[in-house]
Formats: structure tokens, sequence, C-alpha cells
């Protein structure tokens, strides 16, 4: 990961990240790092567990994992997903 994130932050232009994380992951990968983008902003609206798992139609163990993540990291969290 440390070789690969400095790619994507430095080396590309941020039009092309979207390409080349397309190009990279497969479309189910892709979906699935959506979703957690979006547990995590609905996380830090405080909307209910079940709620978010409905609307995004993933387990709640996936949204759970999200909810534990935002608990250890929601001052990282907040920066970025408010």
């Amino acid at each position: 990961m440390k070789q690969t994130l400095p790619i994507l932050i430095k080396e590309l232009a941020p039009d092309d990240i979207e390409k080349m994380l397309g190009i990279l992951l497969t479309p189910q990968e892709y979906k699935a790092i959506e979703h957690r983008i979006h547990i995590l902003t609905e996380l830090t609206q405080n909307i209910p567990q079940a709620e978010i798992a409905k609307k995004y139609n993933v387990g709640i163990g996936t949204v759970t994992r999200g909810s534990r993540e935002y608990k250890l990291h929601a001052p990282f969290i907040n920066k970025y997903f408010k």
C-alpha cells in the first residue's frame, strides 16, 4: 500500500484518479468502496446503522465495521466526510 498510494495521490491528476481506480478495481470492489464512503458519510450524520444497511443493501456487519472504524478515527474521518 505504501507504494500504491503515492501513485494515486502524487502522480495522477485528480480527474484521472477515478479512471485509474476503475482500471485497478473490479466493478464489485469499486462498488464496495463507494458503499464504504456512503456508510462513513451517513455515520457522521448519526443515521442509524440499520437504516444505512437497508438504504445501501449491505449487511449490518458491513455498517458495524464502518461504525467501529468511525469511532476509532472520528476526528480524521470528520475532516473528509462531513
